[in-house]
């Protein structure tokens, strides 16, 4: 075993695994949302929001609404500067707006303040999407391949030439058969344990709190109107279109499956 005629010293390999320790470290890598604009920016290239200054040019007026609970209530907007919720940080991007005194092209405050998502309309079903929508402008088709051990999906969705905009929310369960199909395949019927596996089940209390939640708080649901007797026809413990189902030995993908072919040196794939 030979040496290099002049091995490196004993502290340039200590300079060396320090310097690969500091530039892989996590806090190189570890990601944070811009308080102004929300954009995730590495943390090492933020600015703590206290230092940055001109921060009062994000109280704008008319662009935030604080969430109703109760159709008393009264309208209101959030107080102070429109910011990310749970956000001390500040990307370069903004900071250099600020410095001169402009407004962020992307922050919040220039009229993308969505607020937080509350919680009646987080983990909605594609099914539960589609009724509370006011505006139907695709129809999906979802096939459902089950074999032995494992099940996969596809979606596929097509334009709607014709939008149809909805005044009474959900829909009558007889129109979901024309926005939404189903084809099931396999050795065996579905069962209920298969339909919990699909976003096509419709939980009507969710639904229900999802639209309530919308008509107080969402400026396109204030003259919508919910029909509980719609939602009630909705059953729970299937999908609410006719499922298509179609009896199959095998669910492989021809163009996934191998062949054999014979060579000169015998079988192989």
């Amino acid at each position: 075993m030979k040496f290099p005629p002049n091995p490196p010293s004993t502290e340039l390999c200590k300079s060396i695994i320090s310097d690969f320790c500091a530039d892989t470290s996590p806090e190189v890598f570890e990601e944070a949302g811009c308080a102004i604009c929300g954009k995730l920016t590495p943390i090492c290239e933020m600015e703590d929001i206290s230092e940055v200054e001109n921060i009062s040019l994000l109280k704008i007026d008319g662009v935030t609404r604080k969430a109703r609970c109760k159709s008393s209530d009264p309208v209101r907007e959030l107080r102070g500067s429109i910011l990310a919720p749970g956000c001390s940080r500040v990307c370069p991007t903004c900071v250099e707006f600020l410095e001169k005194k402009k407004m962020p092209t992307l922050a919040l405050a220039n009229g993308l303040w969505i607020g937080e998502i509350p919680d009646e309309l987080q983990d909605l079903t594609y099914a539960e999407q589609l009724l509370i929508a006011r505006v139907r402008h695709n129809r999906c088709i979802v096939k459902v391949s089950s074999g032995m051990y494992k099940m996969h999906a596809n979606a596929i969705s097509f334009s709607n030439p014709m939008p149809k905009i909805y005044n009474v929310l959900p829909a009558p369960i007889e129109e979901m058969d024309e926005v939404l199909a189903f084809i099931y395949t396999g050795p065996c019927k579905p069962t209920k344990a298969d339909f919990k596996q699909t976003p096509l089940l419709v939980r009507c209390l969710k639904v229900s709190k999802a639209l309530q939640w919308l008509k107080l708080n969402h400026v396109d649901y204030y003259d919508c109107e919910i029909l509980h007797k719609n939602l009630a026809s909705y059953p729970e413990e299937g999908p609410p279109v006719v499922v298509d189902y179609h009896p199959s030995s095998s669910n492989k993908n021809p163009e996934s499956t191998s062949y054999m072919i014979y060579g000169r040196r015998g079988w192989h794939n």
